[in-house]
């Protein structure tokens, strides 16, 4: 915990407080620390930590959301690997010739299991489900023109609910890929390129996230609140430079003038 007080959520930590808790408990070890048992010192250890944990509740849950965050997109990422060898034939051993309608079934199935996931927050597992629904529609063959429009339509929503996924799970890479080929699909489809503007401000990627806002819809309030942050962006970045690039003319002045 004292180390707490200089990391990531310091600012959810009063110093003064918490120093007070830990100092407290480690005078009480050196003055009689070494004559209790084992109950008492456990005893002590449990009352420290449910005060400490009682006292900072905002610390202890960022901290959890953050490891459970963590947990959750290496899940996901690892998922999105193995699908991505499966897309490509590697130790996938679905090799079994089926038919257009026993594929889409199937495909179907693993996205609807994705929707419901998404919608009760297990990002990692609904990823899952959207990638193997993928790999249906990656084996189906010789589709006449309806089929082979439903297999689109099938996988356009599959990329963007991964995008949505892994929006959530704050993988902004794996949100812009899924974002293309959703536009390789639906090339002026609104909610991908404002998914991929997201992840594109998140990087601060300001100027391509606007390119893709511009081609959205100008009404949507979260279209223009987007627009708004990437142009703030945009003007921060600005004044940085100014101020950097200013500071060191005026350096250079001053030295003239010396």
């Amino acid at each position: 915990m004292r180390l707490a007080r200089d990391g990531a959520y310091k600012h959810l930590i009063d110093p003064a407080v918490l120093n007070a808790k830990l100092d407290e408990t480690e005078n009480w070890l050196y003055d009689d620390g070494d004559s209790a048992g084992v109950e008492q010192l456990t005893s002590r250890m449990l009352e420290l930590q449910t005060s400490i944990r009682e006292t900072f509740p905002a610390f202890f849950e960022k901290e959890k959301a953050d490891k459970d965050a963590k947990e959750a997109l290496l899940a996901a990422e690892a998922a999105a690997a193995a699908a991505e060898a499966a897309l490509h034939g590697k130790d996938d051993h679905d090799n079994r010739a089926m038919k257009y309608d026993e594929r889409m079934r199937l495909a179907t199935k693993n996205k609807e299991e994705g929707n419901s996931l998404l919608k009760d927050g297990q990002f990692a597992g609904a990823a899952e489900r959207y990638i193997k629904s993928l790999t249906h529609i990656q084996k189906m063959f010789d589709l006449n023109p309806e089929q082979t429009k439903a297999s689109k339509e099938l996988a356009l929503s599959c990329h963007l609910n991964l995008a949505m996924c892994f929006i959530k799970l704050e993988a902004w890479t794996k949100v812009i890929d899924n974002c293309e080929k959703a536009l390789l699909i639906d090339l002026s489809n609104g909610k991908a390129l404002y998914r991929r503007a997201s992840a594109l401000y998140m990087k601060k990627e300001y100027k391509l996230a606007l390119s893709d806002l511009r081609r959205t819809s100008q009404d949507d309030a979260a279209v223009q609140e987007l627009t708004a942050k990437c142009n703030a962006g945009l003007k921060a970045e600005a004044d940085k430079h100014k101020k950097m690039f200013g500071g060191i003319f005026q350096k250079k002045e001053e030295s003239k003038e010396e």
